[in-house]
């Protein structure tokens, strides 16, 4: 069986679904601000993007739990070639399918509690697991670096892209957040 996704057509259709869930967000927003109507329904927290546990919240863990299917579907094919890094694919579909389960169970919110050394700090340490993460994502670096380095150029392009700007603006996001409620 062939499956056939135009990765154009598939950017259109996620951007749509973007452009409507950020169109609710502002809407609603409007609409509270302006209107100084509270939420009785529950429609405004529904599409904020500053809340969790709705709409864009599950859209996203929807994203990343097809993400983990699609490293999974290439994991599978590159164990069947043994390809020397399919162990690499398999943890990649793994990360991927915890980050989809992470954004709906916000489980990253429980790991202080295993290390009870970290305090809520100011500023960008305000979430006290955020040296967790950092720690995380040093070691994942380092582990994938090899992997990162064999992709061919365009693929490594596309994997390092996103990354370059979307996790600063995240923690910027994040900054700007602690620092305009304290």
């Amino acid at each position: 069986m062939r499956l056939m996704i135009s990765p154009g057509r598939a950017a259109r259709v996620l951007l749509m679904v973007v452009a409507c869930l950020l169109a609710l967000h502002v809407g609603t927003g409007m609409w509270r601000h302006f209107l100084r109507h509270d939420d009785p329904y529950g429609i405004i927290r529904q599409f904020n993007f500053d809340r969790e546990n709705n709409t864009p919240t599950y859209f996203s863990a929807l994203l990343l739990m097809m993400c983990s299917a699609l490293l999974a579907v290439i994991a599978a094919a590159k164990i069947r070639s043994r390809d020397r890094y399919r162990r690499h694919w398999i943890a990649l579909s793994a990360v991927f399918a915890y980050m989809s389960f992470d954004e709906v169970g916000r489980f990253h919110e429980m790991w202080p509690a295993l290390m009870p050394v970290l305090h809520r700090g100011k500023g960008i340490m305000h979430f006290p697991w955020i040296p967790i993460g950092i720690v995380v994502v040093v070691l994942f670096t380092i582990a994938f670096l090899r992997f990162l380095l064999a992709l061919q150029r365009k693929w490594r392009y596309c994997s390092l892209r996103p990354a370059s700007f979307i996790s600063p603006a995240r923690w910027g996001w994040r900054r700007f957040v602690v620092c305009s409620r304290t």
